[in-house]
């Protein structure tokens, strides 16, 4: 069985053949036509289940928390993150969330 992905390149080519419109696909590069029904199509159905029973403070979170107060309702207990946005010869940033009442706020390390 052949990979159905594999029909996303040009047979002459190797170019990626983008799928941009319904009927015939033409390679960008060397103009090649292509039949449509080399693309598998798929569909999905997306369900949106209510979330208007459900309170935030009963939801668990598998964040990291750090044992630290919130500035704005002063909660102890903020989830926190880390990411290198600045250049690597400088200190993380640290991102900080309350649980209680959502302020964000970060922190250059």
């Amino acid at each position: 069985m052949t990979d159905p992905n594999l029909s996303l390149f040009c047979d002459f080519c190797g170019t990626i053949v983008p799928i941009t419109a319904v009927g015939g696909l033409k390679c960008p590069l060397c103009k090649e036509s292509f039949d449509s029904s080399r693309v598998l199509m798929t569909e999905k159905t997306v369900v949106l289940v209510s979330t208007d029973n459900v309170s935030k403070k009963n939801v668990k979170s598998e964040r990291p928390m750090i044992k630290e107060r919130c500035p704005e309702c002063s909660h102890e207990g903020l989830y926190f993150s880390t990411a290198q946005i600045r250049s690597a010869d400088e200190g993380q940033t640290i991102f900080y969330e309350c649980p209680e009442c959502g302020h964000k706020y970060q922190q250059n390390a």
